[in-house]
């Protein structure tokens, strides 16, 4: 039932000339981007079974500025999304939370999914991913697009599972796959990341990008 589901989303408008929108020339000083997303909780009636889907993308230039210290970013890490702008992305959750048989203790398994386009920066030229240069080296008044410049796609798992043997205590298990396809050239980059250990109720750092 819809009382187990919730939906959110945001939208950003960092520059926008109306005008140049109703034209639909791809005109670069329409800068904005938006996040839809939907969670639902136990699923098909089981508990501690949820689901969340979500789509981002931002335009090219978004959160950039002619002055280096006022865009939107601290210590030249971007704030609003680690792409920084210029992406398109999907991404899918779901978690399950049972009880072992032997101490009886919370076990959580968690499968993300992700998969992006992004238009990355050429030496010398600014295609908009980068919110850390000039946006005054654009490279074109019109006709710009999400993905511009070096396309490439990212594909990303993430299965953990974790164990909680006592409190404060965990012991969890994981394994991330990450694959990028440069269009370009057509070279593929992969990783494999296997991991086992123990953590002292110390929050997951959370690398889904």
């Amino acid at each position: 039932p819809l009382t187990n589901c919730s939906f959110y989303g945001q939208f950003i408008i960092d520059e926008w000339n109306f005008a140049a929108l109703t034209e639909g020339n791809g005109d670069w000083r329409n800068k904005n981007g938006f996040q839809l997303g939907a969670k639902a909780i136990n699923l098909f009636g089981l508990s501690h079974l949820d689901i969340q889907v979500e789509y981002n993308q931002v335009r090219p230039y978004t959160y950039t500025h002619f002055d280096s210290i006022a865009n939107y970013s601290h210590y030249n890490q971007a704030l609003a999304h680690p792409f920084g702008a210029n992406f398109q992305e999907i991404l899918g959750i779901v978690r399950y939370q049972i009880r072992d048989p032997f101490l009886k203790k919370p076990v959580l398994f968690q499968a993300k999914g992700m998969y992006a386009k992004r238009g990355l920066d050429e030496e010398g030229r600014n295609w908009g991913g980068n919110i850390l240069l000039d946006y005054n080296s654009h490279e074109m008044d019109l006709n710009n697009k999400i993905g511009q410049g070096r396309d490439v796609d990212i594909w990303m798992m993430d299965f953990r599972a974790s164990w909680h043997l006592y409190h404060n205590l965990f012991l969890e298990g994981f394994y991330i796959y990450r694959k990028e396809d440069f269009l370009e050239n057509q070279f593929t980059n992969d990783s494999h990341i296997l991991g086992l250990g123990f953590r002292m109720n110390i929050g997951k750092r959370e690398t889904l990008f």
